[in-house]
């Protein structure tokens, strides 16, 4: 039975990054599909979004479930996100992939947008979430 890193062993860093930064979007957009379906049918049958019986309690079922998801998922996305800023200053490369140059070594600018997104939603905007 292969394990989940059979399955990134051939993509580049940057592919790997991206889905790592990607999927918990992901997985959150489909949390949130039951709270869409009550809002169209309220806004369709009672001309209100809210109006549907249920609205409140799906609203409040996904903000548990999103707190609770975003919980779980913070210590290894933010040390993913974090690593990129882990280099090895001898050769100039990252130590999460020493196939990878460090960031300002010459690096891609795609992974430099991915990575300041993935900083800014991450190690940065769970904890505001939770504040909120």
């Amino acid at each position: 039975y292969p394990g989940p890193n059979c399955l990134v062993s051939k993509m580049s860093y940057t592919e790997k990054y991206l889905s790592y930064f990607v999927s918990p979007l992901a997985i959150s957009a489909a949390l949130i599909l039951p709270s869409l379906y009550v809002m169209t049918y309220g806004l369709l049958f009672h001309g209100k979004i809210h109006a549907h019986p249920k609205f409140e309690d799906t609203v409040t079922l996904f903000l548990q479930s999103l707190l609770f998801f975003s919980l779980a998922i913070y210590p290894t996305i933010s040390s993913i996100a974090l690593s990129v800023f882990n280099c090895d200053n001898q050769l100039g490369l990252l130590k999460a992939d020493y196939t990878q140059a460090c960031l300002g070594d010459g690096s891609s600018g795609e992974l430099t947008w991915i990575v300041v997104l993935s900083v800014i939603i991450y190690p940065i905007g769970t904890p505001l979430l939770m504040l909120g």
